[in-house]
C-alpha cells in the first residue's frame, strides 16, 4: 500500500511544484485548463468525471498560496484542520475554515487573512448541483 500512497503524494507534489515553478506565467485560463484537462483525461479511465471532488479547490488554494510568496508553514487549527501561515506573520490561508458572522458560521472553500482579517473569501463551484438555487445560496453566504 505504500506504493499507492507514494503515487498519490507524487501527484499532489508534482502539481504543486508545477504551480510554484510557473506562478509568474500562469493565467486564470491556464489554471482552468489544468482542471479541465484532468477531468477530460479522467473520463478515459472511468468513463465519466463524476464523483471526483476537491481538485479545483486544491489547485486554486495552492495557486493563491504561491501568489502570496510560498513562504508558508502548516499550522494546526483543530485536530482535523490546518491552515498555512506566512513565515512573516502577515498572511494566513485556510480551506473550509469556519468564518463567524453575527448570526451564523460559514465554511468557505478558501479564506485568505491578512493580519487576522479576512481579505479574500472564495467559493468554488464547478457545477451547480441545484442550479440557480445553489448560486443564490452561495452569493448570500458571501454577502453575509
Amino acid at each position: 500500500m505504500e506504493d499507492a500512497r507514494t503515487i498519490c503524494n507524487n501527484f499532489l507534489t508534482d502539481l504543486d511544484g508545477f504551480l510554484h515553478d510557473n506562478i509568474d506565467y500562469l493565467t486564470c485560463s491556464d489554471v482552468h485548463d489544468i482542471y479541465s484537462d484532468f477531468f477530460r483525461d479522467l473520463k478515459d479511465f472511468k468513463g465519466n468525471s463524476s464523483g471526483f471532488t476537491g481538485l479545483s479547490e486544491y489547485i486554486i488554494f495552492r495557486f493563491i498560496l504561491h501568489l502570496l510568496g510560498s513562504s508558508f508553514v502548516k499550522v494546526k487549527k483543530t485536530d482535523e484542520l490546518y491552515e498555512f501561515a506566512s513565515k512573516d506573520g502577515i498572511y494566513r490561508i485556510g480551506q473550509n475554515t469556519p468564518l463567524k458572522t453575527s448570526s451564523k458560521r460559514y465554511y468557505p472553500d478558501i479564506i485568505v487573512y491578512k493580519k487576522n482579517l479576512p481579505i479574500l473569501i472564495i467559493e468554488i463551484k464547478i457545477y451547480l448541483t441545484n442550479g440557480i438555487t445553489t448560486l443564490m445560496e452561495d452569493l448570500n453566504k458571501l454577502k453575509n
